[in-house]
């Protein structure tokens, strides 16, 4: 008999919700009959309304924290063999004829008996009768009929009016069995089971006392305030009128001890066959915890509706971790759950539309990659600042003092851990900036209180030498008049018209109520600094354009999130401060003779050559004199980076840039490429497909164990059809990633240009140097080298020259200076005859570039000695198999390739690879068949009476491939 206890202890389901009223009404969601009762208390306490974007970045965060901190503690599990341990025999191992699954099949029938009882655990008695029989359940019926819901209404006794508690047990059997444990005949403890748990939830309720500041006054009764001055936390026990039994539907082969966490915790097996009980799961996930009210003496009798129907293993899942996940939350952070947070996303799960709530969730990503870009501009733009020339540095002050009062005000109302930490992270950035824009002075003859050193601040000489410190103040002057009305206006408000804590809560909420309200004319001040100075150039405009996108984010959820019309209105009041700094964009446009807040000027970017703009005007020998230019600044900047006498002496700029400039001419108007270049064919569609074709893609072959690769581990994963198929089609992209075929190119040749013979600098150095161009986006393979001789000659570089300067300015991982010895012939005959072809192509591809002599060599030698073994196999759905077939095809040595490929039944291929045969033999005899209409054995047939080279191997192939399809037709 398998018995599960599902409660909790008393005291675990709490929250901070107010006590409601006792109005019921009823509603249905999805799977599940919901019925919920609201109520409205009469003095609820004011609470800040979320934005939808920030319950969905909290639910992402936990979900983060949650894997972070599973993926700390988990530990695998190592059996040592020197350990020497008896271990409890299963009587079902031991039975030969155990095969692992569910005790009952789907379609059994089922007896279930469901009580309702104030004692924890199961015990059955007599006389005590169920609320529901539900006789002949058919287990796992999907149609309509294998849903049952039934209305149930109870009398409860003064200990449940009394905070007690009262659980649910469901008990299962085969039908026409007995759960009475004392008929022996009818009774099969190996075929009934049962789950127990607890149906009422325990909020804690906070007594906070609250008064009119001004006439002491107030709605709270005597004996709430009693409670209030003493501090008074109580557990209340809550009810809500909806639970639902769900069996799974399951026929996996579960053995005991290999089932994964948290799943294990809710699957038990009989210790007699090995198998598993059906699981029975108490399902109350979408009992929204608003929903439930009060059970007090004023309540006699409670409703509850009970749903049974089977679920599917994915959604038992989802509630299982959803479950595992508000558990760990409270345990990481000794924090209650948001029950807003957590309703809000049910509610949005259930009442959203799907393709609303797919764009909500992309859109709050969206909103937290711009709030990270705003975020990282911010500190690049205050990190690089040299001058505060334009800005409003009491901004500044005002932005911290907003954030500290919206930091005590989160203190001063119990906010949750997570917003408290995001606060406190804002007011250290806010923090950071203060030294960007003042200096503090020790004043070593002044102390507070004879103790504590004192300081005082100045403000950066870059503020007080300029106009901008005026208009700051004068901003602030005019600001304060608006500023200080609104305020006062304000608290009165507050203070006439709602209860409050104290003095110090009544500050902190007007101030924050205040900032909340008409925080956006805090910007003001830039704008009329903007004004005065008649230029935006000074802005951090990137950081302002991410927030923009945000503030436009926050316009679009106004519409279509439910919100009071208030603080939809709210959300609009940055787009006015936005559109009026681009409207000062617009009529102040940027000087790029004006000093920037990085200190330059627009003249002076080193990243654009400077041209003439008389020489552009003109219309005759333009071009000469636009190249006269380019050439002057480019020696311009090369003087001053060689500075160094000896430098300038050994590469001299003139001669460098007239290199450079022709060689850049050269290249643009050269096409000497060879039409017979097999690099040029290689890159052609049609060509790269038929290889594609030809290499196979066989996924056990492509992510295959190396001989010098450790085993990861391995990840078991419960996924559904849609995932898995999913994962499937990665997979397969990451499989076409792996068959990237390595590129064919001609060998490169050696073709040093002297450059420039200087007889004055013969012996001038004893050591031969090298210049390499390292400016920034410009290919490693076109980056210009030179090198000086000891004899004064200036002259381009070789190949090992190049390819050692390349190495040691752009390294690239695994390829070494010097070439290593695996490839010295003996070295690499030893590899082969191995059979690590792989390895050493691998090892090839890394260590040289594709058009390197040494590349070449061990490549065909490689290839060559795959055909003298017929180890064509070894690189089949490999990267290497489709050069190495172009290879063969190139030099016409496709014979024992083909052959390989009919013998394995590969006709296709061998058809493929005579089509790419056509390709880059134009003139052969294959090339004037019709690869579309031609029959695969005529192709091959006229191949071999044509082209082959060993024509007497492919013909003996060809006739046993035609004997076995013979057979195999004759057989059916």
């Amino acid at each position: 008999m398998s018995n599960t206890n599902e409660n909790q202890s008393e005291i675990d389901e709490v929250s901070n919700s107010p006590q409601p009223e006792n109005s019921i009404s009823s509603v249905s969601q999805q799977d599940d009959v919901q019925q919920r009762s609201t109520s409205n208390n009469h003095n609820p306490p004011t609470r800040q309304r979320q934005s939808p974007w920030t319950i969905i970045k909290s639910f992402l965060f936990r979900i983060l924290m949650i894997y972070l901190v599973t993926r700390f503690f988990r530990r695998p599990t190592t059996v040592h063999p020197t350990e020497n341990k008896t271990l409890p025999i299963n009587p079902a191992i031991s039975n030969s004829a155990y095969m692992p699954g569910s005790l009952y099949a789907t379609g059994d029938l089922l007896d279930i008996y469901i009580f309702i009882s104030e004692e924890q655990v199961y015990k059955y008695d007599p006389m005590r009768k169920p609320i529901w029989i539900l006789n002949h359940f058919h287990y796992g019926d999907w149609t309509s009929e294998g849903t049952h819901i039934k209305f149930n209404e109870f009398s409860i006794s003064e200990n449940v009016k009394n905070n007690g508690s009262i659980y649910l047990h469901v008990v299962v059997t085969k039908h026409g069995y007995s759960i009475d444990p004392n008929q022996r005949e009818s009774h099969s403890p190996q075929y009934t089971f049962w789950k127990s748990k607890r149906l009422n939830k325990y909020k804690k309720k906070v007594y906070k006392k609250t008064k009119n500041l001004l006439t002491g006054n107030t709605d709270q009764d005597e004996e709430y305030q009693k409670k209030a001055d003493d501090n008074v936390v109580e557990l209340l026990s809550h009810w809500h009128s909806n639970m639902t039994i769900n069996l799974l539907d399951d026929q996996s082969s579960w053995i005991k001890g290999s089932i994964p966490p948290p799943l294990d915790k809710y699957i038990d097996f009989d210790v007699y066959t090995g198998k598993f009980y059906p699981v029975l799961f108490l399902n109350d996930y979408w009992n929204l915890l608003a929903d439930y009210y009060p059970i007090n003496n004023t309540i006699d009798k409670l409703n509850l509706t009970i749903t049974v129907a089977p679920i599917q293993l994915w959604k038992w899942q989802m509630f299982i971790s959803q479950n595992m996940r508000q558990s760990w939350y409270g345990n990481l952070f000794n924090d209650e759950q948001n029950d807003e947070d957590q309703d809000a996303l049910k509610r949005a799960l259930v009442e959203t539309n799907p393709y609303l709530l797919a764009m909500t969730i992309i859109v709050s990503l969206i909103h937290t990659v711009f709030e990270i870009l705003a975020f990282k501009n911010d500190i690049q733009f205050w990190r690089t600042r040299k001058s505060l020339e334009g800005l409003s540095v009491r901004s500044v002050f005002l932005s911290i003092f907003q954030s500290f009062i919206v930091l005590l005000y989160v203190f001063d109302n119990e906010t949750n851990t997570m917003v408290r930490i995001s606060v406190f992270v804002g007011i250290i950035i806010e923090l950071w900036k203060v030294p960007k824009i003042v200096n503090f002075e020790y004043l070593p003859n002044e102390k507070w209180f004879g103790i504590i050193p004192k300081y005082k601040y100045v403000y950066k000489q870059s503020y007080k030498d300029t106009t901008t410190s005026d208009y700051d103040r004068m901003a602030f002057r005019y600001l304060s008049w608006l500023l200080f009305p609104l305020v006062v206006g304000y608290a009165c408000y507050l203070l006439m018209y709602h209860e409050q804590k104290s003095w110090y809560s009544f500050c902190l909420s007007t101030i924050y109520g205040f900032l909340l309200t008409f925080g956006f004319i805090m910007m003001t001040p830039q704008l009329f600094i903007n004004y005065k100075l008649k230029s935006v150039s000074h802005l951090p405009w990137r950081m302002m354009t991410y927030k923009a996108l945000n503030t436009f984010i926050d316009d679009l959820f106004a519409f279509v999130i439910k919100m009071p019309t208030m603080y939809r209105i709210g959300c609009f009041r940055d787009d006015i401060i936005f559109f009026i700094y681009l409207y000062q964009r617009y009529i102040y446009p940027v000087d790029r003779t004006r000093v920037n807040e990085f200190g330059t000027t627009g003249e002076t970017d080193s990243s654009i050559i400077p041209v003439d703009h008389e020489i552009l005007g003109t219309s005759q020998n333009s071009n000469s004199q636009i190249e006269q230019s380019r050439f002057n600044f480019i020696q311009q900047k090369l003087c001053t980076i060689y500075d160094n006498s000896m430098l300038r002496s050994l590469i001299r700029p003139s001669t460098c840039v007239r290199c450079l400039i022709n060689r850049i001419q050269y290249n643009s108007t050269s096409n000497n490429k060879s039409e017979i270049d097999p690099g040029n064919i290689f890159i052609r569609k049609d060509v790269q497909d038929l290889l594609i074709n030809i290499t196979g893609f066989d996924l056990s072959r492509i992510f295959h164990l190396r001989n010098n690769k450790n085993l990861d581990r391995i990840v078991y994963k419960y996924l559904t059809d849609k995932q898995l198929k999913e994962e499937q089609e990665k997979t397969i992209e990451r499989g076409r990633a792996k068959l990237q075929m390595p590129p064919v190119l001609p060998e490169a040749t050696e073709n040093v240009e002297i450059l420039e013979k200087d007889e004055m600098l013969s012996g001038f150095s004893s050591s031969k140097h090298l210049f390499m161009d390292i400016s920034l986006g410009i290919p490693i393979r076109d980056r210009l080298i030179v090198a000086r001789d000891v004899d004064g000659t200036l002259r381009t570089a070789t190949l090992d020259e190049k390819r050692r300067m390349r190495q040691i300015y752009f390294p690239i991982v695994g390829r070494e200076l010097i070439m290593p010895k695996t490839f010295e012939d003996k070295n690499l005959e030893k590899i082969l005859e191995r059979g690590d072809y792989e390895f050493i192509l691998d090892r090839a591809c890394t260590q040289f570039e594709p058009d390197d002599r040494d590349y070449i060599h061990v490549t065909h030698k490689t290839y060559e000695h795959i055909d003298q073994t017929n180890s064509f196999d070894v690189l089949r759905s490999t990267r290497h198999f489709g050069t190495m077939a172009f290879y063969f095809v190139w030099f016409k040595k496709i014979d024992r390739l083909m052959n390989d490929m009919i013998r394995r039944n590969l006709i296709n291929d061998a058809v493929s690879l005579l089509q790419l045969y056509a390709i880059v033999h134009p003139n052969s005899k294959v090339a004037e068949y019709n690869f579309n209409d031609a029959n695969p054995h005529d192709l091959i047939q006229a191949f071999i009476e044509n082209e082959a080279r060993i024509p007497d191997l492919l013909s003996e192939a060809l006739r046993q491939y035609v004997r076995k399809t013979q057979q195999a037709i004759a057989n059916g």
